[in-house]
């Protein structure tokens, strides 16, 4: 089988013949809808020389046809006496092209379905080795004028160099896409920084019908795309009142000392940090929440780093390292008896940004 077209002319009758092959067109989901009987064009009759006549197998082109079905997908074609399947021929670009040439037939469907609205949201701050949920909100409609129309596409997220997501694409599908009632769904991917600084996210919903006899008129809506921008921070060891081990701050009162660790790949974080490149005036000290979500927080108290060895996490000994000791007053930090946790937000002297925290208990 070389090619699938659809003619005006008649089906082949074949009523004396002996039905040596089957015609079954089966619905896009495999299943059967109809079949008929046929000769096989290959065999032919030739007379002998005692004009007796014999049937022939010969390598020759001819044409098998059935009645058109326009919600036809698959033509496979069955050698009865051999019981085996001869050809199988997708029959869609065929019913595509004739319904593309005639749209008004009664049996092909007209509908402008469209991608009418994608969006993409996330954290403003994502640590380098830690994943983020990014949000894709996709909407769709058909604008008509035939309805409902079944339909299928994809929603697909990728990242830049400095980005991973996973997973990078969802089917989906859109059943009795009716006009007036635009469907929505929502899915999330998880992006993970690979390197400081920006990067960029992207994401993109399209949409196809699902019936080869739908006729969709206007290409240029059936897709969307949506970009954010993620920032990267290095992770860092932040450790409140360095040389102490319960970390009791005072919520309404005083000035908070902390220091913000110089460090290889230890502690668990996944890259070396030097903190005395740490710029002062970029510093917020505050709650996770209150530090990623917005650009709040309480600043250094003095407006400048301490270069200092100080001691390490739960911990009186000292590595040599210059570390940045730092303060914040502690009325400003967001604090109720209730927080468990304070958190440091910064760029370095280069741009570059950073987030730690370390555990405290409020008195």
């Amino acid at each position: 089988m070389v090619d699938a077209q659809v003619g005006s002319q008649r089906s082949y009758s074949h009523l004396g013949d002996p039905p040596l092959l089957k015609l079954r067109l089966l619905n896009a989901d495999g299943s059967e809808r109809s079949q008929v009987n046929s000769w096989d064009p290959r065999w032919v009759f030739v007379e002998g020389t005692g004009h007796d006549e014999s049937m022939v197998m010969m390598d020759r082109t001819d044409t098998l046809t059935m009645p058109f079905d326009a919600d036809g997908a698959t033509l496979v074609v069955d050698d009865q006496q051999a019981g085996s399947t001869l050809t199988t021929v997708d029959l869609r670009p065929a019913v595509h092209d004739y319904c593309s040439d005639n749209p008004t037939a009664p049996e092909c469907l007209v509908a402008d379905l469209a991608v009418t609205t994608l969006t993409t949201s996330a954290p403003p701050l994502g640590l380098v080795g830690t994943a983020v949920t990014v949000t894709l909100a996709t909407t769709v409609a058909n604008l008509g004028p035939d309805t409902p129309v079944d339909a299928s596409g994809s929603i697909t997220a990728t990242g830049d160099s400095g980005l991973t997501v996973t997973p990078g694409s969802y089917a989906a599908r859109w059943p009795a896409l009716a006009t007036g009632s635009p469907q929505d769904r929502t899915d999330t991917v998880q992006a993970t920084c690979t390197k400081p600084g920006t990067s960029a996210f992207s994401a993109m919903a399209d949409i196809t019908p699902d019936a080869a006899k739908v006729i969709d008129p206007v290409a240029s809506n059936n897709q969307r795309t949506s970009t954010l921008t993620l920032t990267c921070a290095i992770p860092v060891q932040l450790n409140v009142r360095p040389g102490e081990t319960k970390n009791q701050v005072n919520v309404n009162s005083g000035v908070l000392p902390m220091a913000i660790l110089s460090t290889g790949a230890e502690y668990g974080l996944p890259l070396p940090f030097d903190a005395t490149t740490i710029d002062a005036g970029t510093l917020r000290f505050g709650t996770r929440d209150a530090l990623l979500t917005s650009s709040g927080g309480a600043p250094e108290a003095h407006g400048r780093i301490h270069p200092e060895d100080s001691y390490e996490p739960d911990d009186k000994t000292k590595d040599g390292d210059l570390d940045a000791v730092v303060h914040a007053r502690s009325d400003r930090l967001g604090l109720t008896p209730a927080t468990t946790e304070l958190c440091v937000r910064g760029l370095t002297t280069s741009g570059v940004p950073f987030f730690g925290c370390d555990h405290v208990v409020p008195r």
